[in-house]
């Protein structure tokens, strides 16, 4: 099994790519506000990793134009838990990258 590499969302008609493709892109997410042991604020936590997984592909976006997106994904029925759980393997991956390889195969 392929390991996927980012996740492809469609809102209005337009694609947005989220993921952390490199290592810096995770420690750039981090810088972005991303802190994935501050479980005790579920929704901002969900939010940032939210933006910052599309921040690592569209540079552009801001914090506000992906909270949009993100409003809208939902509205349309978008699998927001599985881009959180996606999210969340990808940047634990960096930490622990033989785990998600044996995860994998």
């Amino acid at each position: 099994m392929k390991k996927e590499e980012f996740k492809t969302i469609e809102v209005e008609g337009k694609e947005y790519k989220l993921g952390y493709p490199t290592r810096k892109s995770a420690k750039k997410a981090e810088e972005k506000g991303l802190n994935l042991a501050d479980t005790s604020k579920i929704l901002t936590l969900t939010d940032k990793l939210f933006y910052t997984g599309l921040y690592s592909y569209q540079e552009w976006i801001t914090e506000d134009e992906a909270e949009r997106i993100e409003e809208k994904f939902i509205k349309n029925k978008g699998n927001l838990a599985e881009i959180t759980s996606f999210l969340t393997e990808q940047f634990m991956g960096f930490i622990n990258p033989q785990a998600i390889q044996e995860a994998t195969k």
